[in-house]
C-alpha cells in the first residue's frame, strides 16, 4: 500500500508498521517496531499525537501532524487513527498519508494566483482543483467527507449602509471565522461575493449538527468582541460525500447550497414571526444595524 500503517498500544508504542512507514519515519524497520511513536514526532505536535491517541480508544480520528528525521527534516503526513480490539487487548491501528506532494501542489496553486486576495482563502479555481483531487483519494480517507457551502447574511445590507471598504472587513472576519472552525486539513475558500465552502476531511455522517454548531459558536464569539456595528450571521448547508457513488463536486456543490437556502430561509421566518423583538441590543454610542438574511 502507499500509505504507511501501523499497530501502536494505546501509549503509542509501534508494535507493529509496515515498510513505507518505516520509510516516512526514515528509519530501519526493525527500529522503528518498538519504538514511541512520539519519538517520531516533532515537538510541537507531541501533544495533538497524544490526545489523538486518546481519542482513538473510543472513535476514528484524524489530524496532520509532521515526523521528525534524525537530520532535522520534517515531513507532514495526516494521521488517521481507529480503534482495534486483537485477541481481546485493545489496539489502535494507524495509517499515514504523506502530505509533501499535496502541500507542494498547494504552494503551487498559490503562486498560479488561485488564492482569493481579499481573504487568503482559496478562490473558486482552487477550490475546485484542490477538492477534486481530495474526493479522488476519498476511498483511502478515514472517515467520510463533509461539503460545507456557506453564505454571509446581509451582505448588501453592510454595502450600502456603511459602504464597500465595511463589507470587505465583513468578508475578511467570515474567512477568519472558518479557519477558527475548521482544521489545518480542511479546504476552505471563498468561492465570490459573499459566498464560501468548505472540504472538512474525516468526518462521520452525525458531525453535520455538531460541525454548524462549532461554526455558530464562533460567530457568536466574534459578534460578542462588539468590534463591529453590525453582527455577523452566516447560513449554512452541509451535506455528506459518498465515496462509493462518485458524486461529482458540482453536483456535491449544488446540494450543499440548496440545504444553505433552506436554512436561510428558516431563518428569515424566525425573524418575520418575532419582528416585534428586537434582533440585538443597540449600542446606545453608535448605531448598530439589522441584517437580513
Amino acid at each position: 500500500m502507499n500509505e504507511g500503517a501501523a499497530l501502536v498500544q494505546e501509549d503509542g508504542i509501534l508494535l507493529f508498521c509496515n515498510k513505507r512507514l518505516a520509510t516516512m519515519l526514515n528509519a530501519p524497520l526493525e527500529t522503528a517496531m518498538g519504538a514511541s511513536l512520539f519519538h517520531f514526532v516533532v515537538p510541537v505536535d507531541k501533544d495533538k499525537v497524544e490526545t489523538l491517541l486518546n481519542q482513538a480508544r473510543i472513535d476514528a480520528c484524524a489530524s496532520d501532524i509532521s515526523f521528525l528525521w534524525e537530520d532535522g527534516t520534517t515531513r507532514p503526513v495526516q494521521l488517521s487513527l481507529s480503534p482495534m480490539l486483537i485477541h481481546g487487548t485493545p489496539r489502535i491501528g494507524i495509517v499515514a498519508t504523506d502530505l509533501t506532494e499535496r502541500n507542494k501542489a498547494q504552494e503551487e496553486l498559490r503562486s498560479l494566483s488561485l488564492v482569493d486576495d481579499l481573504t487568503g482563502l482559496l478562490n473558486r479555481r482552487g477550490f475546485l482543483t484542490v477538492a477534486q483531487q481530495t474526493l479522488t483519494l476519498a476511498p483511502r480517507l478515514e472517515g467520510p467527507l463533509l461539503l460545507m457551502f456557506a453564505d454571509l447574511d446581509g451582505m448588501k445590507a453592510i454595502n450600502d449602509t456603511l459602504g464597500h471598504r465595511e463589507g470587505d472587513r465583513a468578508l475578511v472576519d467570515t474567512a477568519k471565522i472558518l479557519r477558527k472552525t475548521h482544521r489545518d486539513s480542511d479546504i476552505i475558500a471563498r468561492l465570490g461575493g459573499d459566498e464560501f465552502t468548505v472540504l472538512a476531511m474525516g468526518n462521520s455522517r452525525r458531525d453535520t449538527t455538531v460541525l454548524a454548531a462549532r461554526l455558530q459558536d464562533q460567530v457568536d464569539a466574534h459578534n460578542a468582541m462588539g468590534h463591529r456595528p453590525y453582527r455577523l450571521s452566516i447560513s449554512v448547508g452541509i451535506v455528506p460525500y459518498d465515496a462509493e457513488s462518485r458524486q461529482p463536486l458540482d453536483e456535491l456543490i449544488a446540494l450543499a447550497d440548496t440545504a444553505m437556502y433552506e436554512n436561510k430561509r428558516r431563518k428569515h421566518e424566525i425573524v418575520v414571526r418575532n419582528s416585534s423583538i428586537r434582533p440585538f441590543a443597540q449600542d446606545s454610542s453608535r448605531q448598530t444595524i439589522h441584517l437580513p438574511g
